[in-house]
């Protein structure tokens, strides 16, 4: 990362007039002493307090060969942005995409366990039809029974009777 001047906000390049603050701060110098002008003798950055003798007027900058100017860095800087915008808005796209394919599979099972359900009931009413036409037909049966046992004592009473 290159450094910027805070009042002003631009990278420092190699011909810049740089100036700095007992502090450590770095500005341009002409930011730093329209700063003084307009407000108290104090460090733009951490508001320390200063007098004229705390300033360096002129700071050198070289540029290293191991640093890429100052376009090429903005242009990477821009370049890798562009790119990490690029890998979240896929992401962002595919998880979108699966959330959809999610949500229709989700309402796939949930309209599939509603039929089933459906047909849960209509089994549940099923079964407890035929139990009760189970017990009425076992009641018939007992009945019957009955009813056949006084025919058969009925029967032998009149064979009885008759002889």
């Amino acid at each position: 990362m290159r450094p910027a001047c805070v009042i002003c906000t631009e990278i420092f390049v190699v011909n810049s007039h740089i100036s700095a603050c007992a502090c450590g701060h770095i500005f341009h110098e002409e930011c730093l002493f329209r700063w003084f002008s307009t407000s108290q003798k104090s460090c733009p950055q951490c508001r320390a307090k200063l007098k004229d003798s705390d300033v360096i007027k002129r700071l050198f900058l070289t540029e290293s060969d191991s640093l890429p100017s100052t376009q090429s860095l903005t242009d990477f800087d821009d370049e890798h942005v562009k790119q990490k915008y690029e890998d979240l808005l896929n992401r962002y796209e595919q998880l979108k995409s699966d959330l959809k394919d999610k949500s229709e599979s989700l309402n796939q099972k949930s309209k599939l366990i509603e039929q089933r359900d459906v047909k849960i009931k209509e089994l549940d009413d099923f079964k407890s039809s035929h139990k009760k036409k189970l017990n009425e037909n076992a009641v018939l049966i007992d009945y019957l029974k009955k009813e056949l046992e006084y025919d058969q004592i009925f029967k032998i009473n009149l064979k009885d009777f008759i002889f």
